[in-house]
């Protein structure tokens, strides 16, 4: 239904009234994230950013589904640029201690590289 009312966007009318519509969309659940469950657009991450989708294994994460980032509608929602702390919390706590026994022999292939986009994530974010 979102996807219908972002592609009607402007036979709708909605353009004329384009600041406070896109407000009232920011708050609906209305998107469909890549877990499937419906988020609103401030709950979701842009997934055009390298350095978001880089701290995630590959289609995972608080991003929108596929159906979301067509050109037309990704223009119509606003979503997030940086991580909450909750988000970069849940970052860092994936990452494995050697300490629990397992050794990094146990550890996701992917570790290094998201360990490296995390390092880079922080050194750009705005403080």
């Amino acid at each position: 239904l979102a996807g219908s009312l972002l592609d009607q966007w402007h036979g709708l009318g909605l353009a004329a009234q384009s600041e406070a519509c896109r407000l009232a969309l920011q708050d609906a659940p209305c998107i469909e994230s890549l877990a499937g469950e419906l988020r609103s657009p401030k709950q979701l991450l842009d997934p055009t950013s390298t350095r978001l989708t880089g701290l995630f294994p590959a289609g995972s994460g608080p991003f929108p589904s596929e159906d979301f980032m067509i050109p037309a509608r990704a223009s119509l929602i606003q979503l997030r640029s940086e991580l909450s702390l909750q988000e970069l919390r849940e970052v860092v706590d994936r990452m494995p201690s050697t300490s629990g026994g397992q050794g990094l022999d146990a550890v996701d292939a992917d570790l290094p590289q998201i360990a490296s986009n995390l390092l880079d994530y922080l050194v750009h974010i705005d403080l």
